[in-house]
């Protein structure tokens, strides 16, 4: 079982005869080195021999990304099949995606299907993210759900 470190919620409710392996900082399973460009990262892990390139931006998705490699591994998969499954990861349209405006803004496109935790997630990304000198702007609306 993967958790983040230590969740008081959950810590009461784990079986005893259950391996669980954590991840985030200060944890068993962490990222130890993070590049963010504008459209894509490299990041580093405690367990991997080598750095991981991604088609995407966002602390977030290195995690995501890192969890996914520690599972693959545990499965059989080498570090060069994650790396070369990284460089061919084929992205969800309007999730992390950098569009070009007909003024030659630049636009992060985040709009499918909003939820609060990947607002806040995508707001990090666009405050961290390189802008040249220019503004920026975000644009937020409704989250209904039905």
């Amino acid at each position: 079982m993967l958790l983040a470190p230590s969740d008081p919620i959950v810590e009461d409710y784990l079986p005893a005869d259950q391996k669980v392996v954590r991840f985030g900082p200060g944890a068993e399973l962490e990222i130890t080195d993070l590049i963010e460009r504008k459209d894509s990262l490299t990041f580093k892990a405690n367990f991997l021999e080598q750095a991981l390139d991604l088609p995407v931006t966002g602390k977030h998705n290195a995690t995501n990304a890192m969890i996914a490699s520690y599972v693959a591994l545990q499965e059989g998969v080498t570090e060069e099949q994650i790396g070369q499954a990284f460089q061919n990861l084929e992205l969800t349209r309007n999730r992390t995606e950098w569009k070009k405006a007909a003024n030659g803004a630049d636009i992060l496109s985040d709009v499918y299907n909003a939820n609060p935790t990947a607002m806040k997630l995508i707001l990090e990304t666009f405050c961290y993210s390189s802008n040249e000198g220019g503004k920026k702007v975000a644009v937020l609306a409704d989250m209904k759900r039905t």
